[in-house]
């Protein structure tokens, strides 16, 4: 009985020990810290608050979610602040050299705040690529307690971005043709 009890132990053990490190991969995958990236030359601060970038286009649209949380342990940062900037179609930016005169419809820019549970959310346009780079948006998210993330999020296929900046596909709810996935993890200052 002794062997025994010893045996169903270890086996206990060997099976929980397995679970726990497979288990370990995916909680570690979701708590990484999203990578810094450049800050671009297009960033202009305070931008107005809404939550569709380009109000003009009656289209169903791209939604772009997703959770601002806090790094390593992946809780929410509620009110962090969100702001996002994109090229439009033909690769131009608002309020930049490259265009005569804004489309104050469709800005492709926006300051959101995360929610109490660190999500946020827009409506967008696809974004076009410029001066050969692909096809992306910006992010910078600043929240007191935490160190400023500039970042950017690629459109899939891309060779050479890390994984974890690449738009994770998610189910389109009504009113957007595609949607996509991009937290943001956020370390302490």
């Amino acid at each position: 009985m002794n062997t025994s009890g010893r045996t169903l132990r270890s086996r206990r053990g060997f099976l929980i020990a397995g679970l726990t490190c497979l288990a370990t991969p995916v909680f570690a995958q979701q708590c990484r810290r999203t990578p810094s990236d450049a800050l671009g030359p297009y960033y202009l601060p305070g931008q107005p608050a809404q939550t569709d970038l380009c109000m003009r286009d009656s289209a169903p649209g791209m939604l772009v979610s997703g959770r601002v949380q806090s790094f390593p342990e992946c809780r929410p940062v509620a009110g962090a602040l969100v702001e996002v900037w994109h090229a439009d179609a033909s690769g131009a930016y608002t309020r930049s050299i490259q265009l005569v005169h804004d489309d104050f419809d469709c800005r492709l820019r926006a300051s959101l705040r995360a929610g109490e549970d660190g999500r946020y959310s827009f409506r967008t346009i696809a974004p076009g690529a410029y001066h050969e780079r692909p096809r992306h948006i910006h992010f910078r998210v600043t929240a007191p307690g935490y160190r400023v993330l500039a970042t950017q999020l690629y459109f899939p296929p891309q060779e050479g971005i890390d994984p974890r900046l690449l738009a994770r596909p998610a189910q389109a709810p009504a009113g957007a043709s595609v949607a996509f996935e991009f937290d943001l993890n956020v370390a302490p200052s």
